[in-house]
């Protein structure tokens, strides 16, 4: 068994390397949306149980929330 703040901390590592990786893959078509979704899912899932701080909480959600804008824009520029 894993100690807890062990645990915390590879799950905060995680909701933010998913946001940094939402804000940096967001020209690739079919991985974008789904990372964003993931990464918008997994950091709700641990605010609403508080299971990690609010830094990392606000890290995954602004990753996903600006890798998602970035992604909509880059295909409104290719498609015009």
């Amino acid at each position: 068994m894993i100690d807890p703040p062990r645990r915390l901390r590879r799950h905060r590592m995680r909701l933010r390397l998913l946001g940094v990786l939402s804000l940096a893959l967001f020209w690739m078509p079919l991985v974008a949306p789904l990372l964003q979704l993931w990464t918008i899912a997994d950091t709700l899932r641990a605010a609403w149980r508080g299971s990690v701080d609010r830094l990392s909480v606000a890290i995954g959600t602004a990753g996903a929330v600006g890798g998602f804008v970035l992604f909509l824009l880059a295909t409104y520029a290719w498609i015009v």
